[in-house]
């Protein structure tokens, strides 16, 4: 399903070890130090690479469901997800992303997840008390 996707972005995904068990063209095999290397140098850029890949799929998976008249939770995801996907797609393409203008864009959705549930997505991720 992402195979599209990610032939669109092949930098999104360099530096992932590939089916033939190759990084960046390097064969990787067992737990080398070049992996564990690869893995601590990268560790932030790997947890970023990894949510904003989650979020681009749950994105792709729930779009059926991407009905502003439909009030089921599986349609509030897909609004959800829909809403961060630009700045998943900008984090796999190695672009920076603007977080205050990633949370504005949350807004929209108070009306459907509540002003309360927003609020708190936002102090989360401002890491706010």
């Amino acid at each position: 399903m992402w195979q599209w996707w990610a032939k669109a972005h092949p930098a999104a995904y360099s530096g992932f070890v590939s089916r033939s068990g190759m990084i960046d063209g390097v064969r990787a095999e067992g737990p080398s130090t070049r992996w564990l290397d690869f893995m601590a140098a990268n560790d932030a850029d790997l947890e970023k690479r990894l949510l904003a890949a989650a979020v681009f799929e749950l994105r792709v998976l729930l779009s059926a469901h991407i009905n502003p008249d439909d009030k089921s939770p599986a349609a509030s995801a897909a609004l959800f997800a829909y809403a961060l996907h630009n700045q998943a797609l900008a984090v796999l393409d190695g672009k920076p992303i603007d977080v205050a203008k990633a949370l504005d864009s949350m807004a929209k959705l108070e009306s459907r997840l509540g002003v309360d549930y927003v609020q708190q997505f936002r102090r989360i991720v401002l890491d706010e008390s």
